[in-house]
């Protein structure tokens, strides 16, 4: 900044104040890109809510070695990536969701009825995530879904 001799201190310490950072700029340019790409990531994570629901359908008719593979293989793909992006785009329950199942299914040498019927309920909340918007912590909705994740016991 140009130094002038006339201009009091005053000023010229607060013309400092408002300069931003170099990372200051670069974080509110992150900040645009990624909020520019909130829409994608939402109608993409919709299609793969419904990737998720066939999967355990077709699970549920499946014998055991085919039904490791949907959900074990196909599946936890599915809710890795939700894991992995979800808070990056202000949604931390559907990381916490796809945390949860991803733990639940992370050892797993067979897949049980009552582990579909979990990752049932699982989708069911990702969906309620997408219908209500649930940004950030999701209110009390968001805490009843925590409430319930934190009830089941994946180890």
């Amino acid at each position: 900044m140009k130094q002038y001799k006339d201009v009091p201190d005053f000023f010229r310490e607060n013309a400092e104040k408002d300069k931003k950072t170099e990372t200051e700029i670069l974080a509110q340019k992150a900040n645009q890109a990624i909020s520019g790409l909130k829409e994608q990531y939402l109608e993409q994570t919709k299609e793969d809510v419904c990737i998720m629901k066939d999967l355990l359908l077709k699970a549920k008719k499946a014998n055991q070695q085919k039904r490791f593979k949907f959900i074990r293989e196909d599946f936890f793909i599915k809710v890795h990536d939700m894991k992995g992006q979800g808070s990056v785009f202000g949604y931390p329950l559907f990381t916490e969701l796809g945390s949860y199942a991803c733990e639940l299914l992370r050892h797993k040498e067979e897949i049980s009825d009552e582990d579909l019927s979990v990752l049932e309920q699982v989708v069911k909340d990702a969906e309620t995530v997408l219908e209500e918007d649930l940004m950030g912590t999701g209110g009390q909705i968001g805490a009843d879904i925590r409430a319930r994740l934190e009830k089941k016991d994946v180890s």
